[in-house]
């Protein structure tokens, strides 16, 4: 509630479904099936055109694959008309099913940015609006979400029941369901990310740290979040060793969290070099980061892992590292994640228990997998 009264809202008194749109936004989703499948995506609000026209960065994965979309908001577009279009759509990763599906066209990721429009077209709707001044009904979401205001729909031979909250970004549907129970969509995060040091810190953020799924990339397999989508950098080359980056950034103003995995290719004698600095340089006590004395990761042989508390006075946080070689010893991984949350913020203590635990899992599930194309 602190959050809306900043942005001049109110439960009594509701003047849009969401808050104000602006550039850094961003809210993530997760729908589950009742056949085990899912599809899970996340939307960032990247500008706004001169035209007014706003840009919105979708990225969605399934058990097939990842894609990723542009769509155009156009706030001028009727009443009665979709105002959010996909204007480019890019396939960014593909990938045998996992856990026994058989491929399906509803596996296809690029069929899934309608679900990203229908979440995006009840921010239009009048009856959305007068559903905030409606009594809330108790729930238990993600991101702390303890109330929200029902609006049902009629659908081809079921109702959709939204749940609405003022303080989901982007959208302001906490989850959508068929017949109030049915295919769940929940949103799993939501928050503002801003490089501008005199962002507002209305510590909303959150980074979705539940659903992990095992995903493969090319030359190894990672167990993570369902809407982290790690992007691969251009390869570099150097002294003999090929590199291979994938990295996520996520969070708002009062958490952050960066994974990251490195791939190096090389003569046996240079990737041995490379895995013994990487190892050196983990175990280094660095400034504001404290080396914990067991990292309480279980690793498979030959390879090594790190924690380190982050020491700061406003700001708690937890890193960890490990390095893989792999069994012919022409590749080395390491693998990295951090995450930083504001001691202020009121689900800070919660998040950052979950930090260790999801890093360690994630750590303790790589693999490498064939030879790759580094």
């Amino acid at each position: 509630m602190t959050s809306m009264e900043n942005l001049g809202m109110s439960e009594h008194a509701p003047v849009a479904v969401h808050p104000p749109w602006r550039a850094g936004q961003y809210v993530t989703y997760v729908l589950e099936r009742d056949d085990g499948s899912w599809v899970a995506f996340a939307l960032r609000i990247v500008g706004q055109a001169q035209d007014g026209a706003w840009a919105i960065e979708g990225n969605f994965k399934t058990l097939a694959g990842e894609c990723a979309v542009v769509f155009r908001a156009d706030p001028k577009a009727p009443a009665d008309a979709p105002d959010v279009t996909p204007v480019r759509t890019q396939i960014t990763r593909t990938a045998p099913p996992i856990g026994g599906f058989a491929a399906r066209p509803a596996d296809d990721p690029t069929t899934s940015t309608a679900l990203a429009m229908n979440v995006l077209g009840v921010r239009r709707w009048p009856a959305a609006l007068a559903a905030l001044s409606t009594a809330p009904r108790t729930v238990n979401y993600p991101c702390g979400i303890a109330r929200t205001h029902l609006l049902v729909t009629p659908g081809p031979g079921h109702a959709q029941y939204h749940d609405l909250s003022p303080r989901v970004m982007v959208t302001g549907v906490a989850r959508l369901a068929i017949d109030g129970a049915r295919a769940p969509m929940t949103a799993t995060s939501f928050g503002f990310r801003s490089d501008d040091a005199d962002a507002p810190n209305l510590y909303d953020d959150f980074i979705d740290l539940s659903h992990l799924v095992a995903t493969e990339h090319d030359g190894f397999a990672l167990t993570y979040p369902a809407t982290w989508f790690l992007r691969q950098a251009p390869d570099e080359s150097t002294d003999g060793v090929q590199r291979r980056y994938y990295g996520v950034h996520l969070g708002g103003v009062s958490c952050s969290l960066v994974c990251s995995v490195t791939i190096d290719r090389g003569a046996h004698g240079r990737i041995e070099a490379e895995h013994a600095a990487a190892r050196a340089r983990s175990l280094r006590h660095l400034p504001n980061l404290a080396l914990r004395e067991d990292a309480g990761m279980q690793l498979p042989a030959g390879a090594w892992g790190s924690a380190h508390d982050y020491v700061h006075p406003v700001i708690a946080g937890v890193g960890y590292s490990a390095g893989f070689r792999s069994e012919d010893g022409a590749r080395f991984a390491l693998v990295d994640a951090l995450g930083c949350v504001s001691k202020a913020h009121p689900h800070g203590r919660a998040m950052l228990a979950s930090y260790d635990r999801v890093f360690r899992e994630i750590l303790e599930n790589f693999r490498f997998r064939g030879a790759g194309t580094l």
